[in-house]
């Protein structure tokens, strides 16, 4: 190995390489995007598609999802497609592949839909295509207030100021306004005055939209330029819009607007209402494109709305309800500190048993040479700073000191022996090379397996994987250059001395004697061992699993399905009893509620959890026994601010008859209410919306000359109103709303009295004359998912992990009868969990059997590495004892942890081993080579053991927002790390005596030598 000897004679080449590599290290590191995860999210495309005049949802599956459904179903690498059919308006929602070219996919999806958009009904508008989930929950949630402006008039700001502003950033999707009430010019016409006037509401609309425009006409030529001719027609003033003329009197004068109709400039009905701990205010919700950067995105947003709010005088202020952003940050900030923290304990570690300023230095410098080395790497490789990357970072950080720690031990040894500065460092570098290039092997092998893992899983953990392997492959680089030269060099100066203390001498002779003991008594050890892996290994396998983590530990939500039919007015009376209850509760620190119709919600935030007297669960457990008393709403809880950050467990039954569905879910509902632990049981599907259904007679209509279609159009504009025209204001634009007034639109009495225009006759015909109203009930939804029908169950699990709970649910839901072609799957999180399982348990076998043929490439043996292999195993006791202290269930990062350890923990084993087969070439017996082994390694096991554990109980002990995503990762890997060093140090010597034992037969037998040793014999040296 030539390394050593070039770094110790050329160490100016050395120091300058190294200077190098940390000045690239911290561009690299300013250079590295951020985010809270790698970005594994399924790629998502949205298809919105509105229909014009009201159609309901079983038409609106029938004339237009299923056939969009149909066309765009061959979408190159195209996951699930969902569908919502609802009154008027389908939504079609796409899930790519993790990794698809997103630009390519909606390219792919507008020339399919191309295809079928002509086989649509007429009525349906141009759709929506875009890059973002309907459903997705908001990126940012903001809360603006004003002490000077009404809400009106606060959000017809938002609408000036910051909607547009936000809409135009890089990676925002969607910006929804809810609270106050959107301002219109409101065209309300008068029956009576049309139908005296014979001038239609059609005509009225017609004619404003033609009257307010401005449109180039021609051009004329002069002199010495041409002159352009415009039309000046736009609206300016409401004035202008009521001077119109709409038609002629019987005696010949000019029907103006303003004599059919009161145009003013107002707002429509409220469709909802906004607050902030009691109070009014506007809210604005941002959705960003699927795969966009969340930080970069949020970070946009904050600086644009600063810009904003610094260039005007309004008495505006906006609070961050909820911004994926911070949480990002803050998790981020943890791990990093997480980092720090486990690199000072590391170096603390070090200067206890090395007891020497000097060479703790010159070890610990292996920690930020290699983690540069690292950011330099994964910036080159196009690697996020991440949770998963740090944590990785996190986890090797006491790694990175280990080969170091093994290469100074053994040049303390060497100049122990007498050798010079130089040599010693060179021959103590050079001997132990193939140990720790073993063990940086076994370390980095273990995440080969991966490869062939499912795709989102890897997405998920090959950054953590290469990281991990570029700072271990770092930090060997280091300890074979750097640590050599710097010795060398700074000893001459500081003399570096070996300090065997007391603890250290104490600690040998008791090690000494425990082995001792073990070897005499071997068999019946080896036994208990045996067993104890055996309880291990049967606790895990009957632990629960859970996908790992979620964040957001100060938030949770309020969510409410009122009774089918109820009044906004009904709906926010009741959110305003809950906002009591919530404002007496001392541990709530914001109550923002959004009332809708049909889906109001309340997000909380708490104080933080260190201000708390009592847990997020235990609030919520209470709130639900007074919420349960609140009669006909059906309330249920998120315990985290959205619906994903909540843990919960989601049921799809799947069928085509929605009546039978609804049977089939409500009885599954009903079965799984015997589970204790499970909370806020509901169907996704609302109760059928009581309704009348406009019944037109064909036949009549057609002799009047009217088609379903215009009679439809008519009455919607007449009752919600159409958009006429656009009225410019301020430099901003207005929708000009045309509907008749309300006096003409209350009861089913006033519109049997709507009056149509007959194509034909041009005369009035009223709508009671070719139709009926009849009562009846529909779906208010209708849900499908790759092109089956299906109504979702749900419920929260609360404090239980997934596994279990989709174990019960299957236990019990197996003696429920289905009917032929209904049939039902767990949802959720949960398909991923077990693939996640299947995939890693074999992940994890693979590993092991990979380590074993690296090992024995290596050390050119078959049964010495089956010695060092046996360390495995006993990282399973730990794990279990540990998993159970910490009340965690099995989840991916606990997996990861376990296939981490297979190449971690056969380190210690790999020294130990490595230098009892020196020692052998001595001649020494059997007995005194391990014995020897064992003292002489002692230490640095102890070191490389102590630093990687240390450096990763900050990540354990984290109690932060999102410390579930690693605190699991570092439990596990500490609880494995420390039993299998225990025991590498106690059973590898007695199992390496065992094969010994066995070889020996085999030679007494087969070469019948009768130089027997005994055990008693060869213990008497000591």
């Amino acid at each position: 190995m030539g390394l050593p000897v070039k770094s110790v004679n050329r160490p100016v080449t050395i120091t300058m390489l190294f200077a190098g590599i940390l000045l690239f290290g911290f561009i690299s590191l300013k250079q590295l995007p951020v985010e809270l995860t790698p970005n594994r999210d399924y790629g998502q495309i949205s298809i919105i598609i509105s229909v014009r005049g009201g159609m309901p949802p079983t038409e609106i599956e029938s004339l237009i999802t299923k056939p969009v459904e149909e066309a765009i179903g061959t979408v190159s690498h195209l996951k699930n497609v969902s569908s919502s059919s609802r009154e008027s308006l389908c939504i079609i929602g796409l899930d790519f592949e993790p990794g698809t070219d997103m630009d390519f996919a909606s390219l792919e999806v507008r020339e399919k839909f191309s295809r079928v958009k002509n086989k649509l009904p007429s009525e349906a508008n141009k759709p929506v295509i875009a890059k973002w989930a309907y459903s997705q929950n908001a990126t940012m949630l903001l809360s603006i207030t004003s002490n000077t402006l009404t809400p009106e008039m606060l959000r017809r700001r938002i609408e000036e100021l910051f909607k547009s502003a936000i809409s135009r950033i890089d990676g925002v999707a969607n910006v929804e306004i809810w609270g106050g009430r959107e301002r219109k010019i409101l065209v309300e016409l008068d029956q009576t005055k049309l139908s005296g006037y014979n001038v239609s509401y059609e005509t009225a609309m017609n004619i404003l939209g033609a009257n307010n425009l401005n449109l180039l006409i021609g051009e004329i030529e002069e002199e010495k330029s041409k002159l352009l001719i415009r039309t000046m027609g736009l609206f300016n003033t409401v004035e202008d819009i009521e001077k119109i003329g709409v038609g002629l009197s019987s005696q010949g004068s000019i029907i103006r607007l303003k004599d059919i109709a009161y145009v003013h400039d107002g707002y429509l009905e409220p469709s909802g209402y906004a607050r902030v701990n009691l109070y009014d205010n506007v809210g604005l919700s941002i959705s960003k494109e699927s795969n966009a950067n969340t930080l970069e995105v949020t970070k946009s947003i904050k600086n644009e709305l600063d810009r904003i709010l610094s260039e005007i005088d309004d008495d505006i202020t906006i609070t961050y309800l909820y911004n994926q952003g911070e949480h990002i940050e803050v998790a981020i900030s943890a791990v990093k500190q997480s980092l720090l923290y486990g690199a000072l304990l590391a170096m603390l570690v070090l200067l206890f048993f090395l007891r020497d300023i000097p060479a703790t230095v010159v070890v610990a410098l292996s920690i930020p040479t290699s983690v540069l080395a690292t950011f330099i790497l994964m910036n080159f490789f196009g690697i996020t700073l991440n949770i998963m990357t740090l944590s990785g970072l996190a986890l090797g950080i006491g790694m990175l000191v280990d080969n170091s720690i093994v290469v100074l031990e053994n040049i303390f040894h060497k100049r122990h022996r007498g050798l010079r500065t130089k040599q010693a460092a060179i021959e103590g570098s050079e001997e132990v090379w193939m140990a720790i290039l073993a063990s940086t092997i076994t370390t980095i092998a273990v995440f080969v397996p991966m490869i062939f893992i499912d795709k989102e899983i890897r997405m998920l953990y090959s950054g953590l994987a290469l990281t991990v392997t570029f700072a271990i492959v770092a930090s060997l680089l280091v300890s074979l250059s750097l640590v050599p030269m710097l010795y060398a060099k700074i000893s001459l100066v500081w003399k570096f001395k070996e300090k065997k203390h007391r603890m250290h001498q104490l600690t040998q002779r008791i090690y000494k004697e425990i082995l001792l003991t073990s070897i005499r008594y071997r068999y019946l050890f080896l036994i208990i061992t045996f067993l104890l892996f055996c309880i291990a290994v049967f606790t895990i396998t009957r632990m629960g699993m859970e996908i790992s983590g979620n964040i957001g530990k100060d938030q949770f939500s309020i969510n409410m399905t009122p009774p089918a039919g109820t009044k906004l007015e009904k709906v926010d009376e009741t959110v305003r009893k809950i906002e009591t209850l919530l404002a007496d509760i001392p541990e709530v620190e914001t109550i923002s509620s959004n009332v809708k119709k049909n889906d109001p919600r309340i997000l909380v935030t708490l104080v933080p959890e260190a201000q708390r007297t009592r847990s997020k669960e235990a609030i919520i457990d209470i709130l639900r026994e007074e919420t349960n008393k609140i009669p006909r709403f059906f309330i249920y809880y998120y315990t985290g601010a959205q619906e994903s950050d909540s843990k919960e467990v989601v049921i799809n039954v799947f069928g085509y008859d929605y009546e039978k569905l609804r049977t089939l879910a409500n009885a599954i509902g009903k079965s799984i209410s015997s589970l204790p632990y499970l909370t806020d049981i509901k169907l996704r599907m609302r109760d059928p919306q009581p309704e009348y259904g406009l019944v037109v007679d064909k036949q009549r209509a057609a002799f009047y000359g009217l088609t379903i279609n215009q009679v439809a159009d008519s009455i919607h504009g007449q009752m919600r109103g159409f958009r006429a025209t656009k009225f410019h204001s301020d430099a901003n634009e207005v929708e000009t709303i045309t509907r008749l007034e309300e006096d003409y639109r209350k009861s089913i009495k006033d519109l049997e009295h709507l009056i149509l225009t007959s194509p034909t006759t041009k005369k009035p015909v009223y709508l009671k004359q070719i139709s009926g109203f009849v009562p009846t009930k529909g779906p208010t939804e209708i849900f499908r998912l790759n092109k089956n029908r299906l109504i979702s169950v749900t419920a929260n699990i609360g404090a239980k992990d997934l596994g279990t709970v989709a174990k019960d649910i299957e236990g019990i839901l197996g003696s429920v009868k289905f009917p032929k072609d209904y049939f039902y799957r767990i949802a959720g999180d949960y398909p991923l969990l077990v693939k996640s399982r299947n995939q890693l348990t074999g992940a994890v076998a693979v590993t092991v059997i990979l380590v074993y043929m690296i090992l024995a490439s290596l050390f050119q043996s078959y049964y010495q590495p089956l010695i060092i292999m046996i360390s495995v195993p006993f990282a399973a006791i730990g794990v279990a004892l540990a998993l159970q202290i910490t009340h965690h269930p099995l989840s991916t990062s606990v997996f990861i942890g376990m296939i981490m350890l297979a190449g971690i923990v056969v380190n210690n084993a790999i020294i130990l081993i490595d230098h009892a087969n020196d020692l052998k070439i001595r001649g020494l017996s059997r007995f005194r080579i391990i014995i020897e082994a064992g003292k002489d390694r002692l230490r640095p096991i102890f070191m490389t053991t102590s630093t990687t554990v240390l450096g990763l109980i900050p990540m354990a002990l984290d109690t932060g927002k999102s410390s579930d995503l690693w605190s699991p990762l570092a439990i596990t890997v500490m609880g494995g790390l420390i039993s299998s060093t225990f025991l590498t140090l106690i059973v590898i010597p007695n199992i390496y005596i065992l094969f010994e034992d066995i070889g020996e037969s085999f030679r007494l037998i087969f070469c019948r030598d009768d130089n027997r040793r005994t055990t008693s014999g060869e213990l008497a040296y000591e």
